[in-house]
C-alpha cells in the first residue's frame, strides 16, 4: 500500500463517520464538534492522499493541507482532466465557492497553543474562559453550508478513487 492509498482509505473512513454523526446529530443526538472533527480529518487526509501521489516518503505531519490541495487542483491542467471539468474556469469556480468553508474547517485543527477554537480540545476564548468543544455551538457552521461542503468532499472522494 502506498502513502496515497493509505491516506485515501483513512479519508473515506473518516468521512463515513462524519456522515453517520450528521445523521445522529440530525435526530438530536451527539455533539456537533464530533461531526466537524471527523470532517476536518477526512478532508485533511484526502488532501494528503492527493498531494503524496507517487511519493515514497510520508508527507509532513501537518493539519494544513486541504486549502493548498484545493488551490492546487483548481490551477493545474492535469487536475482539470482528472476531475473531468469542462474548463479550468469550471473547476476553479467549483473550488472558489468551497474554499472559504474549507479554510474554516481546516482552521478547526488544534494547535499546540490551545488558544483558538477547534473541534477536538478545550481552548481559552478571548475573555480567557475555557471553552469545551462538545458544549460549543460553532455558529459559523450552519447545517446547509456544512452539507454543501460535505457533498463537495464526497464528490472529490469519488473522483479520486
Amino acid at each position: 500500500m502506498t502513502w496515497s492509498e493509505a491516506f485515501y482509505a483513512q479519508s473515506q473512513s473518516d468521512f463515513r463517520v462524519f456522515q453517520k454523526l450528521m445523521r445522529e446529530k440530525g435526530s438530536g443526538d451527539g455533539a456537533f464538534c464530533h461531526c466537524l472533527h471527523f470532517l476536518q480529518m477526512a478532508t485533511e487526509k484526502l488532501a494528503k492522499s492527493f498531494m503524496c501521489l507517487g511519493q515514497t516518503n510520508a508527507p509532513k505531519p501537518t493539519h494544513s493541507a486541504q486549502v493548498k490541495f484545493l488551490q492546487t487542483i483548481a490551477t493545474h491542467m492535469s487536475s482539470r482532466n482528472r476531475f473531468k471539468a469542462l474548463t479550468n474556469r469550471d473547476l476553479s469556480d467549483f473550488v472558489r465557492v468551497n474554499l472559504p468553508f474549507a479554510q474554516a474547517i481546516q482552521d478547526l485543527a488544534p494547535t499546540s497553543a490551545m488558544a483558538r477554537l477547534n473541534a477536538e480540545y478545550p481552548w481559552r476564548n478571548l475573555a480567557n474562559e475555557i471553552q469545551c468543544p462538545c458544549l460549543f455551538a460553532y455558529p459559523q457552521f450552519n447545517r446547509t453550508s456544512l452539507m454543501m461542503f460535505a457533498n463537495f468532499i464526497e464528490h472529490l472522494l469519488v473522483i479520486l478513487k
